[in-house]
């Protein structure tokens, strides 16, 4: 009885002490993360990126603008684009009109 009590004790704790690993951390990969540095001319090449710059980015973030350049962070399909340019280059983006989706599949009448 005595052994069996030890026994059950034993599992119990080698279950614990495995589920702490397990859960700080210890046992896996870290997680990478994905992070593209490209300037303003190359993100407007992409227009699925573009609309997402005029969803993420606020014109408001040019009051803040000091330097030569400014660079903003934008998510875009798991992917973060760390997107640079100079102040008119931002506010000539700004101006802009974001990209239509499906405009290219569109018929005219």
């Amino acid at each position: 009885m005595k052994t069996a009590k030890l026994v059950m004790i034993a599992t119990l704790l080698s279950f614990t002490a495995v589920s702490i690993a397990n859960s700080d951390g210890f046992i896996g990969r870290p997680i990478v993360k994905q992070a593209v540095s490209i300037s303003i001319e190359n993100a407007l090449h992409n227009p699925g990126l573009e609309n997402a710059m005029h969803q993420q980015l606020k014109a408001s973030i040019l009051y803040f603008f000091v330097g030569p350049t400014l660079t903003v962070d934008v998510k875009y399909i798991k992917v973060n684009y760390r997107i640079t340019g100079s102040y008119g280059q931002w506010l000539e983006f700004f101006q802009r009109k974001p990209v239509r989706k499906n405009s290219a599949n569109r018929k005219t009448n």
